[in-house]
């Protein structure tokens, strides 16, 4: 194809094989090692499989997080991030893994990119990612105002668990003593 690869074979060149074996040598080693680790990223059906939620998050030593646009979006045009967005049904595994805690934080892979950037003529000209901090929570309430996940569970996979899993002290609750870092949203405004 030279510079015209076609959009649509992204997934396929940043297949869900390489992501599955990627995290599956990493958890390897991990193990082997007593390492702590947190995969980032994931965007397939078979890396769900790769986790567990028997412990509690404090105990686990090899977590992961998904990021939001893995739980929007399916494979099309104008859709290059990396990992490549997959299937529907990756889509589907990656939500279920999320709301029965295999999947321990819902992340963002912001990369500030314009349209005008994600626009260009040939594949390999056109950048991976996309904006998607400012755009997270409200993409989240509305999966949440749809019934898919709750506006607790929400709290706990963006706020509390990033606090647990990083050590980050004084932060991630709503407790005396912490730091007041509040989201304030009107649920009924659009």
């Amino acid at each position: 194809y030279g510079n015209d690869i076609p959009i649509d074979l992204h997934p396929h060149i940043r297949s869900a094989e390489a992501c599955y074996l990627s995290s599956s040598r990493a958890i390897a080693l991990a193990k082997k090692t007593g390492a702590r680790l947190h995969v980032f990223h994931l965007s397939t059906a078979a890396e769900t499989e790769l986790f567990r939620n028997d412990i509690p998050l404090k105990d686990k030593k090899i977590t992961a997080e998904v990021c939001v646009h893995h739980l929007w979006f399916t494979r099309g045009a104008f859709i290059k991030w990396n990992p490549a967005v997959k299937t529907a049904e990756d889509r589907a595994a990656l939500w279920q893994a999320l709301l029965d805690d295999r999947l321990d934080v819902i992340a963002t892979d912001h990369a500030p990119h314009t349209l005008e950037e994600k626009q260009q003529k040939g594949y390999t000209n056109i950048p991976s990612g996309a904006p998607l901090v400012q755009h997270s929570l409200v993409a989240m309430l509305e999966k949440a105002h749809k019934g898919v996940i709750s506006l607790k569970k929400i709290v706990e996979k963006m706020c509390h668990n990033p606090a647990i899993l990083f050590d980050i002290e004084d932060r991630g609750y709503l407790r005396e003593g912490y730091y007041a870092d509040l989201v304030l949203v009107d649920m009924n405004a659009l």
